[in-house]
């Protein structure tokens, strides 16, 4: 080791009295030192003269002084500053009088503005793109690193906030403060991730400084200022746990600052790193991962305390300042640490925090270029269109609905008027909530205690200047929308599960003219609305278990009549048990037979049909079927009627006994009665299909048109789990809580869990689309289910989604999963948890969308996903699409060629044009970009360079 102090390195005063200098750094290069000090100046020095032997230079290695502050460097004035060097600017000769010769022009590029008190500590995250500051006003600012604009500001901490590190993985930042506590921040949402008192408990708050330093193998933090009972040390914290175990033990001061060498070391096939501290003591002490003593202490190395230090890249040099205004240097031999492993055992030690994968990636081809520059255009205008959306210059407005005016203008109701004359109209008479009229239009039996299940609705035409039967804010999707009721004057706010992901995923495109509008309506049914809170129950018996004699539920609850005429109960009886439900291994909670079933059907002519149980068993139900106030047909059935549905093709009504009746909406018998081996509790219907499901779980699907089912009755065992129960007795497993149908004869089915479900009926199996797991893993999760993508109102999967995300809500699981995920983040092995899980929730979008039909759903996936691939530099997923996508590679395709052109409507190398403009600014799979560019070019016969 060899000590450095060569005369001229330092902040002086006008009469050459030494300034005390309280902050330094050396660039990522290595060639220039940078300090700041009392004198308000930041001094730019040439490192490689701050290296040599006094007697090799001849001059000052003095590149640059900036007197910009008032201050301090850092700074006391309040403000942070960027330089900017000038490439090729002449110098100005020095003034006269002027000591210091100018060798560097630095000029002012940002001032930026924010804390109210003095700036401590600042630094730059290690790929640039974060620069956090710290003050004695207890805030941490965390600033952009390319637009310098101000991302957040944090007052967590209570007291001056006195250092600031960050994690070479690029996934933490660390901040010391007065109030005894090291926070740890997550860059991807700017969140604390840990709090760390333990270790500073006894510090004292006296020193200027707290800096902590991240190792560069990131796996430990070195903090300063810390205690061990009453002695002073340096505590190493562990990464995940945040926990310390070990104390370095020695100064007789408190510690201001430790800095880890950048480099890691191997030394008898270990791999050490080094990390210097150095405080109030004036002792400069370097310490290695492998001894219980220092490898090299200095003592007296300055008159006063030391206030900062910094390392070379290549980690051979140390430069220590002092409030002495000294500033030292300090040279080591490789042998006196051990080997230089490089940047490579860098990179590979901290890949397993998720580094490495971001760093900058040159251009190779023109052809990339031309990708970035397309990608930044279509970024623009992305841009320019969602401005337009929110003032307002389209034609889809958010709390409003579009009525047309006289003379064809457009008008714009608001929300609370809206609200106002449905409120309104409900107060007239015959408009009562217990009448039915033909503007309501779900499927409902008249019950005042049933919650409005949150669904999509479908909307009339714009065209017509119609109001929506329900809420306009269900069908124009507002982000972010929180339930507020009222209770006892008391306002309640429904809380809403939120995604653990840095961020929503980015609208990639603006809607045109002929796209979709949210006025239309989505491809499902409706579900009813006759369902008790927390859905059909559902009991299941173990594999092993024998029939046993008929299971009465003694936990079923009584209603009350919310005033009803007693003559004319809400509920009349329990339905029949049929006696299949005693021996099945699913028994599902079976409806109650009501006085009054209905349903209102509201798009193409509305009608209300509905059915009137009388009180007697042994009389029959009488079916009525009404346009407006008119009754067009009337039947009479022998059981008693517990659901009704209907489309604009036929009206279909389940009856205790397990039979079905579909009658034509003229009132003529579609076919003979369909028998059930089970009472229905389920009764949905879209266009042509109609499904049922079981009290004893089997699901049918029938298309009435062609009188024929797409596939055999299926039960539910499988999605509820029935398979996995080896007990003798009968056990609670989870409610079915909707149930709805495609015009595709499509099932979809909701559990009370959060698990949603289709029926593939190709494969004769259930597939699982959604779960609770997605909602808190993956950072592509919408949890207000009802914000627009691409413009577009919310589809099928979409709705599906929501549900999952109202039951993980309504049973508390949010918090459960938080917790297991947070967990598990913080093992080794699984710090890419977040992001593969988000490739695994878009995958399974894509595949969902595909089965249910869903053309825009699946375009605006197949997008992101390409996006988000391109963004992880995952090439090998990367190509497997694109050539998927392309199919053969020839204009025209070969007949012996299984390849299909399109999917669900959209054309497949369309696709991969829309998707190489998402994934041409991700310089890491350019290769495999600009190689299928050129080839859809060739294949496509563009006349571009490249046919974005």
């Amino acid at each position: 080791m060899l000590l450095l102090r060569p005369s001229w390195l330092g902040h002086f005063a006008e009469n050459e009295t030494r300034q005390a200098i309280y902050s330094l750094d050396v660039s990522s290069d290595g060639v220039r030192l940078v300090s700041g000090g009392l004198d308000g100046k930041v001094r730019i020095w040439d490192v490689a003269k701050c290296l040599a032997p006094p007697e090799e230079v001849e001059q000052s290695g003095l590149l640059a002084t900036m007197p910009a502050h008032t201050g301090t460097s850092g700074s006391d004035d309040k403000l942070l500053i960027i330089w900017e060097r000038e490439e090729g600017a002449s110098v100005q000769k020095r003034s006269y009088g002027e000591q210091e010769e100018v060798k560097e022009v630095w000029k002012v590029h940002r001032r930026l503005v924010g804390h109210q008190g003095d700036i401590m500590d600042l630094a730059w995250s290690h790929d640039s793109a974060l620069l956090v500051s710290t003050g004695v006003d207890s805030t941490v600012f965390v600033w952009s690193g390319t637009t310098f604009e101000k991302k957040k500001e944090i007052t967590a901490h209570a007291s001056s906030v006195k250092g600031i590190t960050f994690d070479p993985a690029g996934k933490y930042f660390a901040t010391a403060s007065d109030d005894r506590t090291i926070k740890v921040w997550r860059t991807s949402d700017l969140l604390c991730e840990a709090i760390i008192s333990g270790p500073f408990e006894n510090s004292p708050i006296s020193t200027y400084f707290r800096r902590p330093s991240w190792s560069p193998d990131g796996n430990n933090i070195a903090a300063a200022n810390s205690m061990n009972g009453l002695v002073p040390a340096i505590s190493i914290i562990n990464r995940g746990t945040w926990e310390s175990d070990i104390n370095l033990i020695g100064h007789e001061g408190a510690v201001e600052v430790v800095k880890f060498n950048p480099v890691i070391f191997t030394r008898d096939d270990v791999q050490i790193t080094i990390v210097a501290c150095a405080g109030l003591d004036r002792v400069l002490s370097i310490w290695n991962t492998v001894q219980t003593r220092p490898i090299a202490t200095s003592s007296d190395i300055a008159e006063q305390g030391i206030s900062d230090l910094a390392w070379t890249p290549n980690g051979l040099g140390l430069f220590v300042c002092s409030f002495d205004g000294t500033l030292t240097v300090l040279r080591f031999e490789e042998h006196e640490f051990g080997k230089a492993l490089g940047r490579d055992a860098n990179e590979e030690a901290l890949s397993k925090y998720g580094a490495g994968r971001h760093g900058a990636v040159m251009p190779e081809s023109i052809e990339q270029l031309q990708l970035e520059d397309a990608s930044r255009k279509e970024t623009e205008e992305n841009r320019k269109g969602r401005i337009a959306d929110l003032m307002g210059d389209v034609e889809v407005h958010v709390n409003g609905s579009k009525n047309l005016a006289p003379g064809g203008e457009t008008q714009i109701r608001p929300q609370q008027t809206l609200d106002q004359e449905m409120h309104e109209a409900n107060q007239k008479p015959g408009n009562s909530s217990n009448s039915v009229t033909a503007q309501e239009r779900t499927t409902s039996i008249i019950d005042n205690s049933v919650p409005e299940p949150a669904v999509m609705p479908e909307t009339t035409s714009a065209e017509t200047g119609t109001i929506p039967d329900t809420p306009v804010a269900a069908a124009t999707p507002k982000p972010y929308v929180q339930k507020v009721t009222m209770v006892n004057g008391k306002k309640r706010i429904q809380p809403q599960l939120i995604s653990s992901g840095p961020s929503q995923p980015q609208v990639l495109s603006r809607p045109t003219a002929t796209t979709t509008t949210p006025s239309q309506t989505l491809d499902i049914s409706q579900p009813s609305q006759a369902l008790p809170r927390g859905g059909i129950p559902s009991l299941i018996i173990g594999n092993k278990r024998p029939a046993e004699e008929e299971h009465e539920d003694a936990t079923a609850t009584k209603r009350a009549t919310n005033g009803a005429s007693a003559e004319i109960p809400e509920f009349m009886r329990p339905a029949v048990v049929a006696p299949a439900t005693t021996v099945s291994q699913i028994r599902l909670g079976t409806p109650q037979v009501k006085s009054y079933v209905s349903h209102n059907q509201a798009t193409g002519r509305p009608y209300v049909i509905e059915a009137c149980n009388a009180a007697n068993s042994h009389d029959p139900a009488k079916i009525t079927f009404m346009r407006g106030t008119r009754i067009e047909w009337v039947d009479y059935l022998r059981s008693a009627v517990v659901l009704l549905i209907g489309t604009a093709s036929f009206v279909a009504a389940a009856c205790e006994d397990g039979g079905v009746i579909v009658w034509t909406p003229s009132g003529r018998r579609y076919m003979s009665q369909i028998v059930l081996e089970a009472i229905p509790v389920f009764l949905e219907a879209r266009d042509d299909y109609l499904m049922v499901i079981s009290s004893v779980g089997i699901l049918h699907v029938w298309n009435l048109k062609q009188q024929r089912s797409p596939f055999a009755p299926v039960s539910l065992a499988p999605a509820l789990d029935a398979a996995s129960s080896i007990v003798d007795k009968i056990r609670r497993t989870s409610s079915v809580t909707q149930a709805s149908i495609t015009s595709k004869g499509v099932p979809i089915v909701t559990l009370s869990n959060g698990d949603g479900f289709i029926y593939h009926a190709d494969m004769q199996t259930w597939l699982k689309v959604s779960e609770g797991w997605w909602a808190i893993s993956s950072s592509y999760w919408d949890a207000s289910g009802l914000v627009s993508r691409n413009g577009l109102p919310p589809g099928i999967i979409d709705l599906v989604e929501r549900r999952t995300n109202d039951e993980v809500m309504r049973q508390g699981k949010g918090r459960v999963f938080s917790r297991v995920v947070k967990q598990a983040l913080m093992k080794e092995g699984f710090e890419n948890l977040e992001t593969i899980v988000s490739i695994g929730h878009l995958e399974n979008r894509l595949a969902a969308a595909k089965m249910l039909d869903s053309k825009d759903e699946y375009h605006t996936v197949v997008l992101m996903y390409a996006q988000k691939l391109a963004e992880e530099g995952m090439t090998l997923r990367v190509e497997e699409l694109c050539r998927e996508l392309i199919g053969p590679m020839t204009k025209e395709i070969p007949p012996s060629s299984a390849w299909i052109p399109s999917v669900l409507g959209l054309d497949k190398r369309d696709l991969l044009r829309e998707c190489l403009v998402q994934m041409g600014r991700f310089r890491g799979v350019q290769r495999v970009c600009t190689e299928f560019a050129a080839i859809l070019k060739r294949v496509t016969d563009s006349a571009d360079e490249i046919p974005l």
